[in-house]
């Protein structure tokens, strides 16, 4: 990626858009203690009704937003900035106020600085989630971490989001009702070219449709590629109780040109709920890489799951 290609990723959407949201999320390398983090950083115009944001409970008028977590707990930070807080501009994204956080770009990297949560972002692959025009765009890029999260040394994979779009009249649930389930996948490897995957399965009853997203780095190929399928299979739940999303232990399946990848996942921290019917949290998992030609290929690694709606079974 090109330092202009990484500037765009912050580029400030409102006032045209009705809202926006910043994401960074980071998948440390065994052995550290750290499994996963996120910080968001989210702003709407209420005026213009619900974003669509708000099928992952992202409505705030203002918002920041941090989880760290360990095998055993989830630390959460949250505040509200005050208005004309959020400075958003091709250079990066600042909070200002006693809750800081900046996300400042330096020609190719980006440095993100809040609360425990120090790290170094270099972007490598674009992923492309969504885009309709006056809508919704959603675009992340992978890429290779660096830094400090709760006083541990991390290395490992980082993911930058930007998205934003329009906000409707109603709370979109009512319109278009479905479970969705997304993985991020960081696999260990003994050399230093990165394997990761991020796949998106979404079921959208109301319409008939079940559809999926994929890409990633597949092992020994050196560069990203697009996978067609993403399948999901829940062997068991994080908790009985009914509606819950959340699972705890699943197979999944990606398909694609390069090859296919199996793998079961279990979950290794606890869960988040940035809402009811959210739910983050960590997994490890194994399973093998199955390229269009070559050897099958063992994997094994760590990963960053979220799923929201009525669940995938």
């Amino acid at each position: 990626m090109t330092p202009d290609d990484v500037a765009r990723l912050s580029a400030p959407r409102m006032p045209r858009a009705a809202w926006e949201g910043w994401f960074w999320i980071a998948i440390p390398a065994a052995p550290s203690p750290v499994r996963w983090a996120k910080v968001h950083v989210f702003r709407s115009d209420p005026q213009r009704g619900v974003p669509i944001a708000a099928v992952e409970a992202l409505t705030a008028e203002r918002e920041l937003r941090s989880w760290v977590a360990a095998a055993a707990h989830v630390d959460e930070r949250r505040s509200t900035p005050a208005a004309g807080a959020i400075v958003a501009v091709n250079a990066g994204v600042h909070v200002h106020g006693d809750d800081a956080l900046s996300a400042r770009r330096d020609h190719d990297r980006w440095r993100l600085d809040h609360g425990k949560v120090a790290i170094e972002l270099a972007p490598r692959d674009r992923i492309v989630w969504a885009r309709v025009p006056r809508v919704l765009t959603y675009v992340g890029v992978h890429c290779d971490l660096d830094g400090e999260i709760a006083g541990e040394p991390v290395r490992g994979l980082g993911v930058l989001e930007h998205a934003w779009g329009a906000s409707l009249p109603v709370h979109p649930s009512r319109l278009v009702r479905g479970p969705w389930h997304w993985d991020v996948l960081s696999v260990a490897s003994s050399d230093s070219e990165p394997v990761d995957f991020a796949a998106l399965a979404v079921s959208l009853p109301a319409l008939g449709a079940r559809g999926a997203r994929a890409r990633g780095r597949a092992p020994g190929s050196g560069e990203a590629s697009s996978f067609s399928s993403f399948a999901v299979r829940v062997l068991e739940r994080a908790t009985p109780e009914p509606g819950d999303p959340a699972p705890r232990r699943w197979t999944a399946e990606l398909r694609g040109r390069a090859g296919a990848l199996h793998y079961e996942a279990v979950a290794s921290t606890p869960v988040a709920r940035p809402a009811p019917d959210v739910a983050f949290l960590g997994f490890d998992f194994e399973g093998t890489w199955r390229p269009r030609a070559g050897a099958a290929l063992r994997v094994r690694g760590r990963g960053f799951s979220e799923h929201g709606g009525t669940p995938l079974s």
